[in-house]
């Protein structure tokens, strides 16, 4: 997309910022309405996969709701993500505080983490406090000392086994992804939590993204990778995802559409009235860049002649992209 970018720029501007490059359209409306109604008629020619493959991002939630209503005006389902930062079923912040104790066995803080959530999904009383201090008069780990505590307490199914299967991992009888696979699917298991569903969603598809970007890899980076991607869960099938700019960071489509590149939305009044060499202006170029690179196959950028009844000039970063004027 970038390459595709640098090569329009070298082009003369043309009318109706129509540009030579297929990877990258350019579509003017003449109201915030119209664009959105004109984006969603566009995207009900694709099939199921196509639509799996795209997403529609614009700087603000206003922007957004306003696409996701006319998909559903065209019965086109449509899933707004929203970056999520962790887990938030106790059982996957569990999961991730375990692989994150076996990381780092000494990390006093995470034991916390491990002790509280199995806590609140499991029959299991165990104070921090004597985990640590067991460890260290011991000389062995935390995990050891926490996992003997719920062999000890002799917790009813599928709690046994999960803890079963840390034992095991501990011993040198499983490794550690067989482990983790029988310890999923003791909380696959429980069908009336709809969190713990949404998360094993999203750590099937965090998985695969990983494995796909890194192939074959330590715990240790598979930790900094996870760490750094939304929990959000995967899509529906069939259905177009829609986000805020900040909301797709880490994440990529075929086909990207940003929509509302126009002055005092992006960039917004905030970072124009700042001063053109402001920081707020940098940040909200860098935020368009971000966009732009969630493309993995084709862009198109949408702007509309006004919004909410006021007019607006195309965004600089259009004419900064060769698709507009600036000041026009």
């Amino acid at each position: 997309v970038r390459r595709a970018v640098a090569k329009q720029e070298a082009r003369p501007v043309q009318r109706h910022c129509t540009p030579g490059s297929p990877q990258i359209r350019c579509r003017v409306f003449e109201t915030g309405w119209d664009e959105a109604a004109g984006i969603a008629k566009e995207i009900t020619v694709l099939n199921a996969d196509d639509r799996d493959q795209t997403v529609v991002l614009g700087r603000t939630r206003a922007l957004i709701e306003s696409i996701r209503q006319a998909l559903e005006a065209e019965s086109v389902g449509a899933t707004v993500l929203r970056r999520r930062d962790d887990f938030i079923s106790p059982q996957m912040r569990w999961l991730v505080a375990l692989l994150r104790q076996i990381n780092d066995p000494f990390d006093r803080r995470n034991i916390a983490t491990l002790v509280e959530t199995f806590a609140s999904f499991a029959p299991l009383q165990v104070e921090v406090d004597d985990v640590l201090s067991s460890a260290i008069a011991d000389g062995v780990t935390y995990l050891s000392v926490w996992s003997e505590a719920a062999c000890r307490a002799q917790l009813p199914p599928p709690s046994a086994e999960i803890v079963h299967q840390v034992v095991r991992h501990a011993a040198g009888d499983a490794k550690l992804a067989s482990a983790i696979e029988k310890i999923l699917r003791c909380f696959e298991g429980d069908d009336s939590n709809e969190d713990l569903k949404e998360d094993l969603s999203a750590w099937q598809r965090l998985s695969s993204e990983i494995r796909s970007a890194t192939g074959p890899t330590s715990l240790d980076r598979f930790l900094q990778e996870l760490e750094l991607r939304s929990k959000e869960p995967a899509p529906e099938a069939g259905a177009v995802s829609l986000a805020t700019i900040h909301g797709a960071k880490g994440l990529e489509f075929n086909t990207v559409y940003l929509i509302g590149l126009a002055e005092e939305i992006l960039p917004s009044w905030h970072s124009i009235h700042n001063g053109d060499d402001g920081a707020a202006l940098e940040e909200e170029r860098r935020s368009c860049f971000v966009a732009i690179t969630r493309a993995k196959q084709q862009l198109i950028l949408s702007r509309a002649k006004n919004y909410k009844g006021w007019r607006k000039r195309p965004s600089r970063f259009l004419a900064e992209m060769g698709f507009a004027r600036r000041g026009s």
